[in-house]
């Protein structure tokens, strides 16, 4: 029997899938929402203590959502009170709080005594290495439960403000925040977005590639928990951040598309990949892949394998090929190994696994 249920600083999550800080997680109704449609843990969208919103602030990209907003337009006496009427669900709650060391002094008493398990801290994006470890030494002081420290790419070198961080306190951390800033223009030369500069922040299936590179690199340098965060949208891309070496992930731009069903499909699509890969629990699946990394490049060319009871004719790999190795050939394509120079495309746009080195 696969097992999903995972423990993070002493909490007790039945599946690895949570909930992120962002628009969906907008006050107790949408975490009663989450929790009802099977979310392993909640954490609320960013509690500041002076909230501010433009409008308007959210706008579709492509697979990605651009979001103007980086917190909650709730005050933190206000969302204390809908901590409370959420903690009903039985299941973690991590207030996350941002984003200096003045909001926390605030606001972390406040979601504390309203039953917040655990608070993650979304620190400002301006900070340097040295006032970063000075936000986890005085978060440190105030905070009694887990502390969770989310990183984002402004902080440059990651693994370093990983290192302060777990030298400093921090119980876990956060890989990674959304990515910016970045701009949309509507057809009409106008900004999609009501921010200064029309600027917003990147996240969904766009960030997933840098995300899972930054969870490699913050896994490798520290010894602390860390949860996966950017682009994930299914149980494939949640089993992709695990065995990169996260303890369980969250998710956001999937559930502004999809709604709060996404948490419960995830978990069981998650389930699927595991029973089929033959996982028999998330903490066994964590790190196989960033062990697999290489660490020298590979200089000879590997030419696919083609498992022709996989294939289903569909021309996917024929379209691609850059080097016309790749002929039709009746039911199933004919590879031309010497005009094969081993890229690997047709592996990845292969949609039965036919393909393989």
């Amino acid at each position: 029997m696969v097992v999903l249920s995972v423990e993070i600083c002493g909490l007790k999550l039945h599946n690895p899938i949570l909930t992120a800080a962002g628009p969906p997680m907008q006050d107790a109704s949408a975490l009663l929402a989450a929790a009802e449609n099977g979310a392993g843990a909640l954490v609320t969208n960013t509690i500041t203590r002076n909230p501010f919103r433009c409008y308007p602030y959210l706008c579709k990209q492509r697979d990605g959502i651009l979001s103007a907003t980086l917190s909650s337009s709730l005050t933190p006496q206000t969302w204390a009170g809908e901590i409370a009427k959420a903690k009903k669900t039985g299941i973690p709650l991590i207030a996350n709080v941002g984003f200096t060391l003045e909001d926390l002094r605030e606001i972390v008493p406040l979601v504390l005594e309203a039953g917040a398990d655990a608070v993650e801290v979304s620190p400002a994006r301006s900070l340097t290495l040295s006032q970063f470890r000075e936000m986890v030494r005085g978060a440190r002081k105030i905070v009694s439960t887990p502390l969770i420290f989310k990183l984002n790419l402004q902080m440059g070198n990651l693994p370093e403000f990983a290192q302060a961080a777990q030298q400093e306190g921090a119980d876990a951390l956060t890989v990674v925040d959304a990515v910016g800033p970045c701009v949309a223009v509507r057809e009409d030369g106008f900004s999609m977005l009501g921010s200064v500069q029309g600027e917003g922040w990147l996240s969904g299936p766009p960030i997933k590639p840098i995300a899972l590179r930054c969870l490699a690199e913050v896994c490798s340098s520290v010894t602390l928990p860390v949860l996966g965060a950017g682009g994930i949208t299914d149980g494939r891309d949640a089993a992709e951040f695990i065995m990169m070496g996260a303890w369980a992930v969250e998710v956001n731009s999937a559930a502004i598309l999809r709604g709060p069903k996404v948490y419960g499909q995830i978990v069981r699509e998650l389930l699927q990949f595991m029973q089929m890969k033959g996982h028999e629990s998330v903490e066994g699946m964590r790190g196989i892949a960033l062990r697999h990394l290489p660490k020298t490049p590979f200089t000879s060319p590997k030419v696919p394998e083609m498992f022709s009871s996989r294939c289903n004719n569909c021309g996917l790999c024929i379209r691609f090929c850059l080097r016309g190795a790749m002929k039709p050939a009746g039911k199933v394509p004919k590879l031309e190994a010497s005009r094969c120079d081993g890229c690997g495309l047709c592996i990845s746009v292969c949609p039965t696994g036919a393909l393989r080195l």
